[in-house]
């Protein structure tokens, strides 16, 4: 088998640290390990689509993939300034939402795609937006994550803090796509998250501080032990 580089996992959503070990993902600790209402969500979605005579797996895998193809649509466009081709009207809808709202906010990008590690803390993760924004007339730099789905206060919040507070920024080797080191980005002073639809642009802020990446780096370390001790008790169940 063919070793990946560290540019090709990380193209997956998979982080080599600066020691050859993989990160932990931080949408696993933020989504994966807080519910944050997802649950209650999911269930009265379910208790929808089955009044309508619809089939849920079928809908929420439809609705993932639309998520992820809008997504890959807004990479595109940030890291080219072009539009995917072949788009439906409602993907093309919400590229003219995203065109729009930068217009208006006077956008200045500084980076996008930013593939953000610790080192210390071993985590790694994929950073959309670092720009200059203006909001009600006051010029920041905001670090943003753009999503297609709803608000999730906490999971959210916990997301932009680490990357905020991330050791830096992943640099590869052009030709092997070897991670080289960390370099430095320039430090948001706010952080959040950009609602993307058909129907515009919802920028939702969130709190950036120590205590609320303290919060993450806690259920880190609890994700982390609660993978051992499942570990542990299914080499048990087997002997």
């Amino acid at each position: 088998m063919v070793r990946k580089s560290d540019l090709d996992l990380a193209r997956r959503h998979r982080y080599r640290l600066s020691n050859g070990e993989l990160a932990r993902s931080v949408t696993a600790v933020s989504d994966g390990f807080v519910d944050d209402g997802k649950s209650r969500a999911f269930a009265y979605a379910a208790v929808n689509l089955a009044k309508q005579g619809k089939d849920f797996a079928a809908e929420w895998r439809e609705s993932g993939q639309r998520g992820t193809r809008i997504h890959g649509h807004m990479e595109t466009w940030l890291t080219t300034g072009e539009s995917a081709e072949a788009l439906n009207d409602d993907e093309a809808a919400v590229l003219e939402a995203l065109a729009l709202w930068f217009e208006h906010r006077e956008v200045e990008v500084v980076d996008v795609e930013m593939i953000l590690l610790s080192d210390a803390h071993g985590y790694g993760g994929r950073a959309d937006l670092l720009a200059w924004v203006t909001v009600k007339g006051q010029r920041d730099l905001w670090l943003l994550d753009l999503k297609t789905g709803k608000p999730y206060e906490m999971s959210h919040t916990l997301q932009v803090n680490a990357y905020a507070f991330a050791d830096g920024k992943a640099e590869y080797d052009p030709v092997t796509g070897e991670l080289v080191g960390l370099v430095d980005f320039p430090r948001p002073s706010r952080v959040g998250c950009l609602y993307v639809s058909e129907r515009g642009c919802d920028l939702v802020e969130y709190e950036l501080s120590t205590e609320a990446f303290g919060v993450f780096c806690d259920l880190l370390k609890a994700k982390e032990s609660y993978e051992a001790l499942k570990k542990r008790l299914a080499k048990e169940g087997e002997e």
